[in-house]
C-alpha cells in the first residue's frame, strides 16, 4: 500500500504512516490534516500485536509481517447516521427524568471528546506513575 489512496474521484480512501524505511510515530499522524476516519497504522511484530490478524477487515497485510490496523471501525458518516438512530431511540428512555439527565451528561461529553479529538488529533490517556 502507499501511504495514502484516492478513489477514482480523488476522494481518500485510506491512509497510514507507512513510508518505505521511515514510520513515523502514530501519535504525529494528526499533523497530516488528514482525515483520522480513513487512517490505517502500520503494525509489525515488534510492536507486540501477535492477535492483530483477528480483527476481521480492519486489517490488511501489506507485505510479510507489515500489517496496517484501521483505527476507527465506521467512517465520519457513518458514526453521524448511528448518532441520528441512537438519538430517536434514547428518546424512549428519556421519558424517565433520571434517564434522562444521565443521557444529555454522557450525550455532552461525548460530544465534548470528539471535538477535542477532531481538533487536537488522538484522544490519549496519561498513565498515573507508580511511586
Amino acid at each position: 500500500m502507499r501511504e495514502f489512496e484516492v478513489d477514482a474521484t480523488g476522494n481518500i480512501m485510506r491512509w497510514s504512516n507507512l513510508s518505505g524505511t521511515y514510520k513515523p510515530d502514530d501519535s504525529r499522524c494528526y499533523q497530516t490534516g488528514l482525515p483520522l476516519d480513513k487512517f490505517w497504522a502500520v503494525h509489525t511484530p515488534a510492536s507486540g500485536d501477535a492477535d492483530l490478524r483477528l480483527s476481521g477487515g480492519r486489517v490488511v497485510e501489506v507485505h510479510g509481517d507489515v500489517l496496517l490496523r484501521r483505527v476507527l471501525s465506521l467512517s465520519d458518516d457513518e458514526l453521524e447516521a448511528l448518532r441520528v438512530q441512537w438519538d430517536s431511540c434514547v428518546m424512549l428512555i428519556c421519558q424517565n427524568k433520571e434517564a434522562h439527565v444521565c443521557f444529555e451528561s454522557m450525550h455532552r461529553a461525548i460530544r465534548e471528546r470528539v471535538m477535542a479529538v477532531s481538533q487536537y488529533g488522538y484522544l490519549v490517556h496519561v498513565k498515573k506513575l507508580d511511586t
